[in-house]
C-alpha cells in the first residue's frame, strides 16, 4: 500500500504563530512566505504521490465490472478528478528560501478555492471520496465501491487479476484520501491559518488510520487458490491451507479439495462451508436481521424452528410455517417449472412459492413465477423478493 508521507509535522501550541507575506512579480506569478518549517524534501514527497496516484488511477481504468461498479465510478469521477486537479497544482509548487512559488498560478486564490465549502472544496471532495471505503448511505445496498470490486474480481472470470487490481485499488484510493489532506494542510498554511493544522493533521491520521484497516482485507495475502483447490494438500497465498472464498460462487470445500457450490461441496461429511452460518441464535430472520454470514437471516433447517414468519421471527407453527409470507426453510419452498400457489405443492409439501433471490420471484394469480407487473404488482399477484425472505 501506498506509504504517502503526505505532511510535515504540525507545529507545537508552544511556537509563535505563522506569517506568510505575499508578493507578486509578475502577472499570474506568486510568491508565499511563511516561517512554518516546510523544505523541498517534504515537496518531493508530494511531487511523488501525485505520479503514484496517477499512475495507479491508469492501472485501474480498465476495469470493466459490470454496471453497479460503472455507476459508482461514474458517481465518484467528479471528485476523484478535482482532488487529482488539486494534487497536481500542490505538485507544482516550488520551495526556495522558504517560499511558495505557483508558476502560473494565483497562490491565494487556489488556497481559497480548495478551502471552499463549496461541493468542489476540499472538505466535500474528501466527505465523497471516503464514501468509497465507508459509505455513509445505503445507496448501492450499503456497499462500497471498494466491496463492490471486490465481489466483481472474485467472480470465477476475474479471480487471476483480483490480487493485481485490488492492490492497485486500494492504493490509489488511499493516496487520493492522504493527498486530499495534504492539499488541505497546505491550503491553511498558505492562508495563515496556522492553528488549525494541528487539529487537521489529527484528523487526516485517524482517517488514514480507518481507511487502511478497511482495505487491509482487500491487500492481505489471499487464503484461497485462483486454481478452486482447497484443503490441507493445496496452500494458499499466505502458505496455510487454502479455503474457498466466501464471497465467490463456489465457498465450499469438498472432500475432494475442490470448491464449490453443490450438495457435494457444502453439504456433506467433509464438506467445509466458508459462509459462515446462515441463521442467528436469536430466532429472528428475514430482512433486517443479517446472518453471520452477511445475508439476511434464514432458520436452521434442521433446527427446532426450521420456519420464518412474516413477522421475522424462527418457529414452526402454522404462523410460522403455513400462512401468506411464511417461509419454511426444511426443504425447497418453490419448484422447478416455475408454478406456485395453490395446487402445485412444493418438495417441502407446502403450496409453492417463488425462488426470491432467482429471475422470476413473483407469483402470478395464475400460479406462474415470474417479474412483471401481471406477477409482482397486481390484486392476488405475491412479491416473495419484497417479503425480503
Amino acid at each position: 500500500m501506498v506509504d504517502p508521507m503526505f505532511a510535515p509535522k504540525a507545529r507545537s501550541p508552544a511556537q509563535p504563530a505563522y506569517r506568510i507575506s505575499v508578493q507578486n512579480p509578475e502577472p499570474g506569478y506568486t510568491r508565499v512566505k511563511t516561517n512554518f518549517p516546510f523544505s523541498e524534501g517534504d515537496q518531493y514527497q508530494i511531487r511523488q504521490l501525485d505520479r503514484k496516484v496517477g499512475e495507479l488511477t491508469r492501472s485501474v481504468s480498465d476495469l470493466q465490472l459490470g454496471q453497479e461498479y460503472l455507476q459508482q465510478v461514474i458517481l465518484y469521477g467528479r471528485d476523484e478528478k478535482r482532488l487529482r486537479n488539486m494534487l497536481d497544482t500542490h505538485a507544482e509548487m516550488e520551495i526556495r528560501n522558504g517560499q511558495y512559488e505557483l508558476p502560473g498560478h494565483n497562490i491565494q486564490a487556489w488556497a481559497d478555492s480548495v478551502l471552499s465549502y463549496r461541493s468542489d472544496g476540499v472538505d466535500q471532495v474528501l466527505y465523497n471520496l471516503l464514501d468509497m471505503v465507508k459509505p455513509h448511505s445505503g445507496v448501492f445496498g450499503g456497499k462500497s465501491l471498494m466491496e463492490i470490486c471486490h465481489l466483481r474480481l472474485i467472480d470465477r472470470d476475474n479471480l487471476e487479476k483480483y490480487t493485481e487490481k485490488m492492490q492497485q485499488k486500494a492504493a490509489q484510493v488511499y493516496g487520493l484520501i492522504g493527498g486530499g489532506y495534504a492539499v488541505w494542510i497546505t491550503a491553511l498554511r498558505i492562508k495563515d491559518r496556522a492553528s488549525e493544522i494541528p487539529a487537521k493533521t489529527r484528523e487526516m491520521k485517524s482517517e488514514l488510520s480507518t481507511v487502511g484497516t478497511s482495505l487491509l482485507k482487500y491487500t492481505k495475502p489471499k487464503n484461497w487458490r485462483a486454481d478452486w483447490r482447497c484443503g490441507p494438500a493445496y496452500p494458499a497465498d499466505n502458505g496455510k491451507p487454502a479455503k474457498c472464498h466466501p464471497d465467490s460462487k463456489f465457498p465450499c470445500c469438498s472432500p475432494n479439495n475442490w470448491c464449490g457450490n453443490t450438495a457435494n461441496h457444502c453439504g456433506c461429511a467433509g464438506c467445509v462451508d466458508f459462509r459462515g452460518k446462515a441463521w442467528r441464535d436469536d430466532l429472528r430472520c428475514g430482512a433486517g436481521y443479517p446472518a453471520p454470514n452477511g445475508q439476511p437471516a434464514k432458520c436452521d433447517p434442521d433446527g427446532k424452528y426450521p420456519c420464518c414468519s412474516p413477522g421475522k421471527w424462527c418457529g414452526k407453527t402454522t404462523d410460522h410455517c403455513d400462512c401468506s409470507g411464511c417461509v419454511d426453510y426444511r426443504e425447497k419452498a418453490w419448484r422447478d417449472d416455475f408454478r406456485c400457489g395453490a395446487g402445485y405443492p412444493a418438495p417441502n409439501g407446502q403450496p409453492a412459492k417463488c425462488d426470491p433471490d432467482g429471475i422470476y420471484p413473483c407469483c402470478s394469480k395464475y400460479n406462474w413465477c415470474g417479474n412483471t407487473a401481471d406477477h409482482c404488482d397486481c390484486s392476488g399477484c405475491v412479491n416473495y423478493f419484497s417479503l425480503g425472505l
